[in-house]
This record gives C-alpha cells, sequence and structure tokens, in this order.
C-alpha cells in the first residue's frame, strides 16, 4: 500500500472485512438508520460517476455478486449538478473536484484526501450548501444494458482522443456490463429512470 494515497495501511487491509461482509454490514447499518423499504427515501451521492459505475460494479464482478443492487444502479453525481448549475471546475491545478467544489464556498477539505470515509463527509457538506442556495439535487445518472443513441459513434471519437480519462472511459464502457447513461429532470420527475432496463433478465 502506498500511504501517500489514502492513508491506508497495509494492516488496515488485513483486518477489514471481504467486500460481501462490508457490504452487508452497510446494508445492516441502512436498515438500522431506516434508509429504504418503509423507511426514510434515499440516493447514492458521488463526486463524479466512476465510483458506483467503475469499481463498484467491478467489484461485483470480482466478488461474484451475480449483478450489481439494483438501488446502486443510479445516483447523484454531485460534480456534474455543480458544473451545470454553479462553474465548471479547473482541473490541473493540483486540486481534487472535492475540493474545488469546497473552495467555491470558501471551505476547506477535512480529512485525508482520497479517505472514503472522509470523501463522503465533504461530499456532504457540499450536499448542504447546495440545497441552502436551493440548487436541485436529483438521480442525474444510472447503468443500464441498454445504450444510448450513436453511442458507438462516440465511443470511437473517445477512443482516437489524446486525453487520458477519454481513453480510460472508453475502455471501461466497452468492458463492462451496465453502460452510464445521464437521467434526465422528466425522467427522473417521472420515474422513467426506475424502469427496469438495467435488468440481467433481459438477456436470458
Amino acid at each position: 500500500m502506498i500511504f501517500f494515497c489514502s492513508g491506508i495501511t497495509q494492516e488496515m487491509v488485513d483486518s477489514a472485512p471481504v467486500f460481501k461482509d462490508a457490504y452487508r454490514l452497510f446494508r445492516d447499518w441502512m436498515t438500522q438508520h431506516s434508509l429504504g423499504d418503509t423507511g426514510h427515501r434515499y440516493a447514492f451521492v458521488t463526486d463524479g460517476p466512476h465510483d458506483l459505475w467503475k469499481f463498484f460494479q467491478f467489484q461485483c464482478i470480482l466478488s461474484n455478486f451475480g449483478t450489481v443492487p439494483h438501488d446502486c444502479r443510479h445516483f447523484i453525481n454531485i460534480k456534474r449538478i455543480f458544473e451545470q448549475r454553479v462553474m465548471k471546475l479547473v482541473k490541473g491545478n493540483g486540486q481534487s473536484g472535492i475540493q474545488n467544489m469546497l473552495a467555491h464556498y470558501n471551505l476547506s477539505f477535512e480529512g485525508q484526501k482520497h479517505c472514503g470515509l472522509d470523501d463522503s463527509i465533504n461530499i456532504a457538506r457540499l450536499c448542504i450548501k447546495l440545497m441552502q442556495d436551493k440548487i436541485e439535487l436529483r438521480i442525474n445518472q444510472r447503468m443500464t444494458q441498454r445504450q444510448d443513441r450513436n453511442e458507438d459513434r462516440r465511443l470511437e471519437e473517445l477512443a482516437k482522443s489524446d486525453r487520458a480519462d477519454a481513453s480510460d472511459y472508453h475502455i471501461w464502457h466497452r468492458k463492462l456490463p451496465l453502460k452510464l447513461r445521464q437521467v434526465t429532470r422528466d425522467e427522473f420527475l417521472s420515474e422513467e429512470y426506475l424502469d427496469c432496463d438495467s435488468c440481467d433478465e433481459l438477456d436470458e
């Protein structure tokens, strides 16, 4: 492990539960806080699409989950909302996206950068600020087996790009079974995004 990246030590990894057990503990925590089913409504909020669409989906494959849990297939990409409603983020200034968004509100990042727990706390701080500014937070991205129209052409263009992030997106989009799609405001309000076109049963 490289301490510089996240502060996570090998000892912490060795003593941590495996992914399936950690996910079960997370679901238990959600139940304890009445999230889901007949309790409170909720949505997962991410800094960009990659945590759920790429990393979580890939880990589900590695851990033989069989499928990505359905409530993890749609989420609020706070970075996308920030750039659409507040300002475009500056890249290449040595700061993470979360840090740049916090800086807009004269806030500093609290905790260790790239630590999942600390990232989550700082994303929650951003959510509060956006809501205080009356900016709508809603599901705006999801995973689905069906691709957008002209997706193949767009992916071919990305494959030719010199941008590392574009090439990375192209590779993962080709390899992962569930593709990344945008959720429009109309789709959100009508709950059309919940239509089960991401079901694995479609291939049966």
